[in-house]
C-alpha cells in the first residue's frame, strides 16, 4: 500500500524526467524492490547522458514536521550548476548497491567501467572507485580492474581525481605527492 501511494505521488508530480527516474529508483529501494530499483536508476542514467543541465540536488527546504511520503522526503529539482559526474557518480552509487543486493555484482562492475571511460570526472569519486573495486574482488576481476584503473589514472582531470585513483589502488605515496 506504501508502495502505490509513494508511486502515485511520483505520477502527479511535476518532475523532470530525471528526478522523476531518481526519485522512482530510491522509493524502489526502499521498498526492498531492488530489480525494479537498477530499472529506474538506469533509466536515470541514460537521461543523464542525454541532458547535461537538469541534475539532481537535494531540496533542503521543508522545514515542517508532518510526515512525509518516501518520494517527499528526498527531494529533488533542477540545478543547472550541478556536475555532470556528481549525477552519474550518485546514479552509479545507488546502482551499485542495488546490484549488490540483488546479486548481480557483474552488471554493476560493468555499467561502472563503462560510464568511467565515458566521464573521466567520475575518477573523482572515490567511494564509487571503492566499490567498483569491491566488485572487481568479487568477481575475481582485481588484477584486471587495477590495471585498467593505473591506466585512467593519467585520464583524471584534477588533482584530486589522480588521489582518488592512488588511494583505491593503495598507492599512499602517490596519492600524497598527486595531493
Amino acid at each position: 500500500e506504501a508502495l502505490r501511494l509513494e508511486l502515485e505521488y511520483l505520477d502527479l508530480a511535476k518532475l523532470n524526467p530525471l528526478s522523476l527516474a531518481w526519485r522512482r529508483g530510491r522509493v524502489f529501494q526502499a521498498a526492498r524492490h531492488f530489480q525494479e530499483a537498477a530499472d529506474a536508476y538506469r533509466a536515470a542514467l541514460r537521461l543523464s547522458r542525454a541532458t547535461p543541465t537538469p541534475a539532481l540536488k537535494e531540496d533542503k527546504s521543508c522545514s515542517d514536521n508532518r510526515p512525509r511520503t518516501q518520494a517527499q522526503s528526498t527531494p529533488f529539482s533542477p540545478d543547472p550548476a550541478a556536475e555532470w559526474g556528481e549525477r552519474q557518480a550518485a546514479l552509479l552509487e545507488r546502482l551499485q548497491e542495488v546490484h549488490k543486493a540483488i546479486g548481480d555484482r557483474g552488471e554493476s562492475y560493468e555499467t561502472a567501467i563503462r560510464e568511467i571511460e565515458a566521464n573521466a570526472a567520475l575518477l573523482e569519486h572515490r567511494y564509487l572507485l571503492q566499490g567498483v573495486r569491491e566488485d572487481a574482488v568479487a568477481l575475481g576481476r582485481q588484477e584486471r580492474f587495477e590495471k585498467w584503473l593505473r591506466g585512467r589514472s593519467e585520464h583524471a582531470r584534477s588533482p584530486e581525481g589522480r588521489a582518488c585513483v592512488c588511494w583505491v589502488l593503495k598507492d599512499y605515496p602517490a596519492c600524497a605527492k598527486a595531493v
